[in-house]
């Protein structure tokens, strides 16, 4: 199932439509947020904090709109920033593939290295426990209003046909 039927088109849209699914999963995400580090200031893609977990869990999120692979320099720099915020997890999401190095630079860390599809497959039931099914509740209980009438005359009717 996918969450956005379209993917993203651009570094922009890329940002938009994962701080979107992950707001959709009740998590409060913020667009281009500075952070602060042990080393500094920093400026991340998407921030997201769950607030519904005990503790709380925080997530920083890379997003790379790129035609090409992503290297291993690049996950070392994204691994350092995430272990400096003392964010619980690093999400590096991008449009193309990764290097066989980045995988080796990402193992043992709490950075996952994400393709867009696997980025949605990773939030699915979430979302759609938090997202889909309320609203799908919503649209259910109003036409509900105009079936319940239906279903007592059928339940009466049968109630009459009944022998004595």
């Amino acid at each position: 199932m996918r969450i956005n039927p379209e993917p993203p088109t651009s570094w922009q849209d890329l940002q938009e439509q994962v701080a979107l699914i992950l707001t959709e999963c009740k998590l409060s995400a913020e667009i281009e947020q500075s952070v602060t580090t042990a080393r500094g200031t920093v400026s991340v893609d998407v921030v997201a904090v769950d607030l519904t977990q005990n503790p709380t869990q925080s997530y920083l999120c890379e997003c790379k709109y790129w035609s090409k692979r992503i290297s291993k320099d690049v996950v070392h720099s994204f691994r350092t920033v995430v272990a400096d915020y003392g964010a619980n997890s690093g999400l590096l999401i991008s449009s193309a593939e990764f290097q066989k190095g980045a995988y080796e630079a990402a193992s043992f860390s709490n950075v996952k290295l994400l393709t867009w599809d696997h980025f949605e497959q990773l939030w699915t039931a979430r979302w759609i426990e938090h997202y889909l099914r309320p609203r799908l509740y919503e649209a259910h209980e109003v036409l509900s209003d105009y079936m319940e009438p239906l279903l007592d005359d059928e339940i009466i009717r049968r109630a009459d046909a009944l022998p004595v």
